[in-house]
């Protein structure tokens, strides 16, 4: 771990201890961050309040953008660039003081479980101008924790690409040894057709068509694999999800879908440049094997596999790309070139944590925490 990377993570428990999380965090036993600990500690914790005063700042010069900026819903899912997402948008409201709705554990809104989760369950329930952390996605439990007329949004990734990555994320985090071809044979498995419901549980979420999953499918089919298969029934399902969701970011076109959803919440396409986050490089608190080619064979039995989430992305990338090419060529130009010059910006300000932005210098939990429990008035 680089001397810069030990800081990182330094502010990242000192966040995460000043908001009482009990998340188990990594120690940090390299030679190197030992050393970098002690002279770092004392002025982390000097950086630390600065960068809260730098929000506060930031926060106190809101413009009236808040009056046109619609009320959003974010579905966040796993491996599809939703955590860089969910930081974009986190860091967007607390600019313009929207009121940030977070889920008790700052991470899930009941999750693999139905919204928004026993824990997270207010009576009456308040109403959020943003919800950005795991769900599963029905409208109207949603609705009734959103303000008016919200606008839905998500990501999705091609299916056999976000399965290796899942797999290589997960490995690592929870030190899982099972071999690729081995896990593929269990997922195979789960996946078969079958007329008994199934019991609910995060394994089963991140490997069941999990990106379907977040959409909502198996509380749409009664916790059945059942329906898998069934074209007509996944068609009428995308046909419901078609009257909330208005931008579903496709990973492959991530600055695009970006510049649409700038577009529908009439924002200007700077206000989301971006740092990438989740990636393997960046999270240093887990041990990570090399990424995961399949064989040959194994990229077949991925193609036979995630049925559900393939239709729910093929669907969503049909109309991003209708979307897209609705926007004429000089507009698309601008708002990519608004957009990466922005991203190149900030990037170039995230080579030194003084002048980086809290969103980008925290992990997602982190910065979720920090919103909730530090910052966010």
């Amino acid at each position: 771990m680089s001397f810069r990377r030990c800081q990182l993570f330094l502010l990242s428990c000192l966040t995460l201890a000043t908001a009482g999380a009990g998340d188990r965090i990594r120690s940090c036993n390299s030679a190197e961050c030992q050393a970098g600990e002690e002279e770092s500690g004392a002025i982390l914790l000097q950086r630390r309040g600065q960068l809260l005063r730098n929000e506060e700042e930031l926060l106190s010069n809101t413009t009236d953008i808040r009056n046109i900026v619609p009320v959003i819903g974010f579905l966040k899912t796993h491996k599809t660039g939703s955590s860089t997402l969910s930081a974009i948008l986190l860091h967007f409201a607390q600019a313009h003081g929207m009121n940030i709705g977070f889920p008790q554990d700052d991470k899930y809104w009941g999750w693999p479980g139905s919204f928004p989760g026993q824990e997270n369950e207010q009576q009456p329930p308040p109403k959020y101008d943003l919800i950005a952390n795991h769900a599963v996605f029905n409208s109207a439990h949603w609705r009734e924790y959103l303000g008016s007329n919200p606008i839905f949004a998500s990501s999705v990734r091609e299916p056999s690409s976000q399965a290796v990555s899942a797999y290589d994320f997960f490995t690592g985090m929870n030190g899982w040894t099972t071999p690729f071809a081995q896990h593929l044979e269990w997922v195979e498995a789960l996946q078969s057709t079958s007329q008994t419901p199934f019991d609910i549980s995060e394994s089963t979420a991140l490997f069941l068509n999990p990106q379907a999953w977040a959409f909502g499918w198996y509380e749409y089919v009664g916790l059945t694999t059942k329906y898998d298969r069934n074209a007509t029934m996944i068609k009428r399902w995308l046909t419901d999800l078609d009257k909330d969701f208005t931008n579903v970011v496709i990973l492959e076109h991530f600055d695009e879908g970006l510049a649409l959803l700038a577009r529908t919440l009439n924002v200007e396409p700077g206000e989301f440049a971006y740092v990438e986050k989740n990636t393997q490089e960046s999270h240093d608190q887990f041990e990570y094997n090399e990424k995961t080619v399949p064989s040959e064979n194994e990229y077949s039995k991925l193609l036979r596999l995630y049925p559900v989430d393939r239709a729910l992305y093929n669907h969503f990338k049909h109309v991003f790309q209708n979307r897209w090419a609705n926007v004429p060529d000089s507009a698309r130009t601008r708002d990519l070139a608004q957009l990466r010059n922005a991203s190149e910006t900030l990037q170039a300000q995230c080579e030194h944590t003084e002048t980086c932005p809290v969103a980008w210098i925290l992990s997602g939990h982190a910065y979720t925490s920090y919103l909730h429990n530090g910052f966010q008035k």
